[in-house]
């Protein structure tokens, strides 16, 4: 029971301590959640971006190729005879 009676005052001492313990830890959670988020939200608009531009670059390819063999089904079309091998 003595050491109770001689602690008592002592955590009377403490307290605004640990009350500025706890409000740091607090902030320190909200802080590293909030900051979690906004990297989350950050990365995810710098990937969109990434991909609608990788996008853009396989439709552009796929264009080009298409066009391609547009091109040379003109040519198979447009001939009567066999195309040889230069023509093509």
């Amino acid at each position: 029971m003595t050491g109770w009676w001689r602690a008592a005052p002592l955590l009377g001492l403490h307290r605004p301590a640990l009350v500025a313990v706890g409000v740091g830890l607090l902030f320190s959670v909200v802080g590293a959640a909030a900051v979690a988020r906004w990297e989350d939200r950050v990365n995810r608009i710098e990937f969109e971006n990434a991909a609608e531009t990788e996008a853009i670059v396989m439709q552009n390819g796929m264009g080009e190729y298409i066009s391609r063999l547009v091109a040379l089904r003109t040519l198979f079309e447009s001939t009567n005879e066999e195309v040889t091998r230069s023509e093509f």
